[in-house]
């Protein structure tokens, strides 16, 4: 899985309570009961090493949260384009979809880039 796709599902995992932490080759998770199913626990064991690589360069200051924060800006601005162009074919629960996902970006991004200042 590439790591756009990880960082969308990890931000979706993260807005519904769930906390990652790596600890040594584990990956710690701690979520609200119920908000984890098969598919979110599947997807977490399928991309371990992946999301570990991935909290372990953000602790490790691999990657700032100014960078993580401008990084989910673009993201954000991606997702507005596909509603846009959804909205404009007729898809409208695709255009709802993509609306949503560019809210909870920006609503990450915004957080992030606050921390700093």
């Amino acid at each position: 899985m590439n790591r756009p796709v990880i960082e969308e599902k990890l931000l979706d995992l993260m807005e519904r309570g769930v906390k990652l932490q790596p600890d040594g080759g584990r990956l710690r998770v701690d979520a609200p009961k119920d908000v984890l199913g098969l598919e979110e626990v599947e997807f977490l064991m399928r991309n371990k090493s992946d999301i570990l690589a991935l909290l372990l360069e953000l602790s490790s200051g691999g990657l700032t949260s100014v960078e993580l924060g401008e990084h989910l800006l673009r993201q954000a601005e991606k997702a507005a384009h596909s509603a846009r162009l959804a909205q404009a074919a007729d898809q409208k629960h695709f255009a709802n979809h993509e609306w949503a996902r560019s809210q909870r970006l920006l609503a990450a991004a915004l957080e992030l880039l606050e921390r700093d200042t």
